[in-house]
């Protein structure tokens, strides 16, 4: 009778333990949900984003669309100077 006593209780820390790991395994994965849910930007931030994005773009090809012009200018008075 004992050995049948010990091989329940064997089987079951066993089932137990296996039991346990998993429950922790799916805690980790529900916090990191939780963590990723909680931290993602909302559709807003996203758009906010991305006009920051579209203005810095259209401001530096405005920037690069002045200097180009100004060298043109200066290319230009160069060659006259010359004349």
């Amino acid at each position: 009778m004992p050995e049948f006593f010990d091989k329940f209780l064997k089987l079951f820390t066993d089932f137990a333990s296996a039991v346990y790991t998993l429950l922790l395994i799916l805690t980790i994965g529900l916090v990191i949900m939780g963590i990723y849910l909680i931290t993602r930007p909302t559709e807003s931030e996203r758009f906010e984003q991305r006009l920051r994005e579209e203005r810095l773009l259209r401001e530096e090809r405005e920037r690069e669309e002045r200097e180009r012009k100004e060298r043109e200018k200066r290319e230009k008075e160069g060659k006259e100077g010359k004349v």
